[in-house]
């Protein structure tokens, strides 16, 4: 029995599946969280700041996607890492 069959709940979004999950699992609890942004506010564009290897970009893209809202999504990195979320090596 599915949660989502029983409750009256607009933002449907949340209950859908991650296309992509890496070994950073930090953000993966917060997807839900982003699809419901992207589905209640329906914003024009979105910036991320710090993609690292992009599960929330990602995951903000996935919904504008699947969403049609005509949102313009960018990510910006150094690629080099920093200290809050490490450095990064050449790979």
């Amino acid at each position: 029995m599915e949660l989502k069959n029983h409750i009256d709940f607009p933002y449907d979004i949340v209950f859908d599946t991650p296309k992509r999950l890496t070994d950073i699992r930090s953000w993966h609890g917060h997807i839900p969280f982003a699809f419901f942004l992207v589905q209640a506010l329906r914003p024009k564009v979105i910036v991320e700041l710090g993609v690292h290897k992009g599960d929330s970009y990602c995951a903000f893209c996935q919904a504008v996607r699947k969403l049609k809202t005509g949102c313009r999504c960018y990510g910006i990195d150094t690629w080099k890492g920093d200290p809050q979320a490490g450095f990064y090596g050449e790979e």
